[in-house]
């Protein structure tokens, strides 16, 4: 069995493999849920009907189980796979009526990733094997080791077919000759090695480091992104503290957590009750992408707001999340589409117009501008942020415009001719 079942057993893409040809269980032995899928399949339906999926995503999901239903394939995968072949547009909802069926398992937003694993020569699983629990043991997310994996097997394919069966056979034409051959950017060539160099780090193997040095050191682009201004900033907050907010207090409470501590959509959503520590004024969390744990402070504005909203509006169950869904469905209470929030915030604040970049991730990346603008040591960003370390901060402030305004220098300090501009 292929150790992404051991990384990632309640993901989709740790219990089976999805290929052009159809769906393989990575362990047919693995127990299997034992009530029929008709007697649960509105569990799923109403799962995904939520702000979390796209409409069109969730009418491809009810389409699929029309099919699953017509032709009686609840519990067999030849027959799923039947459908497959007959439908390859229905391949992701396919794929995750037959995870629910056979496993329980609920969809999750992620993309679903494809995996060349069971096409690999032993030689290449098992390099795949080593590397994603090297990257385990360096306490890389589940779902990056499952992405990177995904790009790693890609490329192990491509020297299969052009007959490099081991990796001591890799020369340095065939990995510059990868972007063309897969259509993809320099970062993935990028993403590969680094993967592999984990690997050799820990094996040392001396030809494996031989063949690391092929790939680039680091990524060889940058995304410019498409901060907050400082009046964009000004405004968001300004509105978010004003006494006539229209926001609801869940709204309110949400938009001024991740503001003024920059925290990830996920863990927002994620964030449970008894993590906030109110006579400490702090709040502890466990990261969703890194697994680290994270102490921020609790200013008395976010504090309050947080409270009134628990106090006030919070339905009353037993779920352990702070944040929910208004809405009952079947007596549960899903958690909130933190995205949709934040981007109907942005609207009623009136800023971000147009094809402005919106998310929520531009919270993140504005507090990071925010605290280097104010003097902050760039460790103590990254300690706020949670990230593990103070090279993944830079990436945030790379595109710090305030910054880099501030070190330009003006050309008119310099006696410059005019020729030199001109066709004269």
């Amino acid at each position: 069995m292929a150790y992404i079942d051991k990384i990632n057993p309640n993901l989709l893409q740790g219990r089976m493999v999805v290929t052009p040809k159809g769906i393989v269980l990575k362990d047919p032995s693995a127990p299997r849920v034992k009530e029929p899928l008709q007697n649960r399949y509105r569990n799923l339906i109403d799962y995904i009907d939520t702000d979390l999926f796209p409409k069109d995503y969730v009418e491809a999901v009810m389409a699929a189980y029309e099919q699953i239903k017509a032709v009686s394939a609840f519990g067999q995968v030849g027959a799923y796979n039947k459908i497959l072949a007959s439908h390859p547009e229905h391949r992701e909802p396919l794929a995750r009526w037959l995870a629910y069926d056979l496993y329980g398992l609920l969809p999750s937003p992620p993309k679903l990733y494809w995996s060349n694993y069971d096409l690999l020569n032993h030689h290449y699983r098992k390099m795949l094997d080593d590397a994603m629990k090297a990257a385990k043991d360096d306490k890389v997310s589940d779902l990056t080791i499952s992405v990177e994996a995904s790009i790693v097997a890609s490329f192990f394919i491509y020297l299969q077919q052009n007959k490099v069966k081991v990796i001591g056979d890799l020369t340095e034409k065939i990995v510059q000759n990868y972007p063309s051959h897969r259509h993809c950017g320099p970062n993935i060539v990028y993403r590969i090695g680094l993967f592999l160099k984990r690997l050799a780090s820990k094996t040392q193997d001396p030809v494996l480091l031989s063949k690391c040095i092929f790939f680039p050191r680091e990524k060889m682009m940058r995304k410019v992104y498409d901060a907050f201004t400082r009046d964009d900033r000004t405004t968001l907050e300004e509105f978010l503290l004003d006494d006539n907010c229209p926001l609801s207090k869940r709204d309110r409470a949400i938009t001024t957590l991740m503001f003024y501590t920059g925290m990830r959509s996920k863990d927002v959503r994620n964030l449970h009750l008894d993590s906030i520590d109110w006579g400490r004024r702090s709040i502890r969390f466990k990261q969703g992408k890194t697994g680290v744990e994270v102490l921020l402070p609790l200013r008395p504005v976010v504090g309050n707001y947080i409270y009134d909203y628990i106090k006030e509006e919070r339905p009353k169950c037993d779920s352990p999340l702070c944040f929910l869904s208004l809405q009952n469905r079947y007596g549960q209470y899903n958690p909130v589409s933190i995205g949709n929030v934040i981007n109907q915030v942005y609207h009623a604040a009136g800023i971000r117009k147009g094809d402005a970049r919106k998310g929520t991730h531009l919270l993140r990346h504005s507090l990071a501008d925010e605290m280097m603008n104010s003097g902050s040591d760039i460790t103590i960003v990254a300690k706020m942020l949670g990230h593990l370390h103070p090279n993944t901060t830079l990436g945030y402030l790379s595109s710090n415009i305030e910054q880099l305004r501030s070190c330009a220098l003006s050309i008119e300090k310099y006696p410059v001719k005019h020729k030199l501009y001109c066709n004269e």
